[in-house]
């Protein structure tokens, strides 16, 4: 990360590329290491790598952290995350290595609970021989931060009793997606709304006690293929904001590679299951109703500085938005990029390259970064499940110049016949400068996208 990053060079560069790179920059230098080393031993997609890591350290840190945009506006590290790639290119098995710590601290939390227990049936067994009037012993609460297949009421049971916060990893997410009222005809979908936006949830249920969980944390992440992104959207998911809350991560012609005859060094993973272990340790304070007391960071003078020039940035894209689609993904841009530099502030303090006061603009510029990236795929993915082309929005007269142009031509070229059409010189450059309709590839040189 540069301190000289230059925000406005920054956005005007990346949105003139044809494609967005995942910027492995965003994160600190121990984290880049593991997400180069895991390319170069195991030929895992850097875009798979990174969101993963990223998904992995928000779960960690869970409601023990958020930060304060204004007052009275916290955020928190909760994302909701989507690995897009064709069978067989290597989505899964970063995500496993992401997670590998929480499942190894699972496991030890589970033996825990199952010595717990037989103490339990022990001490119950023998309260009911002694009718001495005593209370009951207490049923030991089992922890832990991995869920997958389960049914919405015993979900968030087991929320209620892990107010840290939980992950729903489903390594394919259309499983997560059609289980959608499975279990009952109840409001499930709305349910994941309510939790990504961290408000207030309650449920009051036949059988069992009422749940009320004022914080509720649980991240999504699984991988799908890129054919299953239009069954994504089936019921109403892409008109009511809950794809706009999910992350893509999508590299950029992605095959399935030859085997590495390399071995990676077991110090990559150690250093992993280190950094996520400080994590862990960030204690995470209860109220005096046993809910989440999160500490509270604030940006530095310049990071709040660096976020609202970008923000600013972003409610014009989304006020420009071709398509109401578009507009409510730009919308929750504004919370990924803020709950992602929650993120990399917490990664920077794990990793010894920093500290854990406040957000600083290493992580916002990161989160910046990153964002961009998140907005290409987001975009990407919405094309897809929408069918919608750039062209559809361009004026008529706009619509003809660009089909008279060539695939591949100069801006000389471009001027002429722009000429010939009755735009301005002033107007073709700005023209000229939509990535979503032409690639620059130097020297004067365009390619059409469509």
């Amino acid at each position: 990360m540069h301190s000289s990053f230059n925000l406005q060079q920054f956005l005007s560069a990346t949105a003139v590329k044809a494609h967005v790179e995942f910027p492995v920059e965003a994160f600190p230098a121990p984290l880049q290491k593991i997400i180069k080393d895991l390319w170069d031993y195991l030929l895992y997609p850097v875009d798979f790598t990174g969101s993963s890591l990223l998904m992995a350290m928000g779960v960690a840190v869970g409601n023990a952290l958020k930060v304060q945009v204004k007052k009275g506006w916290l955020e928190s590290t909760l994302l909701y995350m989507a690995l897009v790639g064709r069978p067989g290119t290597a989505k899964s098995h970063p995500l496993s290595f992401a997670l590998s710590p929480l499942h190894k601290r699972d496991r030890g939390l589970y033996l825990t609970h199952r010595e717990e227990m037989k103490e339990y049936k022990r001490e119950l067994a023998q309260h009911k021989k002694d009718k001495g009037g005593m209370p009951p012993p207490d049923k030991p609460i089992v922890s832990k931060s991995v869920i997958q297949d389960s049914t919405p009421e015993a979900l968030l049971e087991v929320l209620q009793n892990n107010p840290r916060g939980l992950v729903l990893y489903m390594d394919e997410l259309m499983g997560y997606l059609n289980n959608f009222n499975r279990y009952s005809q109840g409001s499930e979908q709305e349910m994941w709304l309510t939790i990504w936006s961290q408000k207030h949830l309650i449920q009051d249920r036949k059988s069992g006690e009422p749940i009320n969980i004022p914080s509720p944390f649980v991240a999504v992440v699984g991988t799908i293929q890129d054919g299953m992104l239009e069954s994504m959207a089936k019921g109403g998911r892409s008109v009511n904001g809950f794809l706009d809350r999910f992350l893509f991560a999508k590299p950029k012609n992605l095959e399935k590679a030859y085997w590495s005859q390399v071995e990676i060094d077991s110090s990559v993973e150690e250093e992993w299951e280190k950094y996520m272990d400080n994590l862990f340790e960030i204690p995470m304070e209860l109220n005096e109703e046993g809910s989440p007391s999160p500490k509270v960071l604030l940006y530095s003078p310049a990071g709040h500085a660096l976020l609202s020039e970008w923000q600013r940035y972003n409610t014009d894209l989304v006020n420009s938005a071709p398509t109401d689609s578009l507009a409510g993904m730009y919308v929750k841009m504004e919370t990924q990029c803020i709950r992602l530099s929650l993120v990399l502030q917490a990664a920077i303090w794990a990793t010894c390259e920093g500290d854990l006061d406040r957000v600083g603009t290493q992580a916002v510029q990161g989160a910046i970064m990153l964002t961009e990236y998140f907005r290409r795929t987001g975009t990407e993915v919405n094309d897809i499940i929408t069918n919608y082309s750039p062209l559809d929005s361009l004026p008529e007269d706009r619509r003809r110049y660009y089909e008279s142009l060539p695939n591949e031509f100069s801006k000389a070229e471009a001027l002429n016949l722009a000429l010939d059409h009755g735009i301005k010189p002033r107007t073709l450059a700005d023209f000229l400068n939509k990535a979503t309709l032409f690639r620059n590839t130097g020297h004067g040189k365009y390619i059409k996208l469509i």
